[in-house]
């Protein structure tokens, strides 16, 4: 008798543990996907921004200005621990080199 409980116990705990496991992952997963969907957004948006601000520079033939702020916004983005880090300091650089900027 307290054998056979043992077993149904044993098998219970194997089961609620097996499904924990993958609803836990499952939700991960998904968690996983909207990051990166909001990853791929902001930097889509960054970029437009970006365009847009680097736009009177470029028409104004200044290539090598555009040239050097790409470089050290470039070096100081790869330095950066996580992705939402490197769109924040890719935000900062450019901001901070162009006229006006912070």
């Amino acid at each position: 008798m307290v054998g056979l409980l043992a077993v149904i116990s044993s098998v219970t705990l194997v089961v609620v543990a097996a499904l924990n496991y993958l609803t836990s992952r499952s939700t991960l997963e998904t968690m996983e996907a909207r990051l990166r969907e909001n990853i791929a957004r902001q930097g889509s948006e960054l970029v437009r921004l970006q365009a847009l601000a680097l736009r009177d520079l470029v028409a104004d033939n200044a290539f090598s200005d555009v040239a050097r702020i790409a470089e050290v916004v470039t070096i100081d983005v790869a330095s950066a621990d996580t992705a939402a880090d490197a769109v924040e300091r890719l935000a900062r650089g450019w901001l901070r080199h162009l006229p006006g900027g912070r």
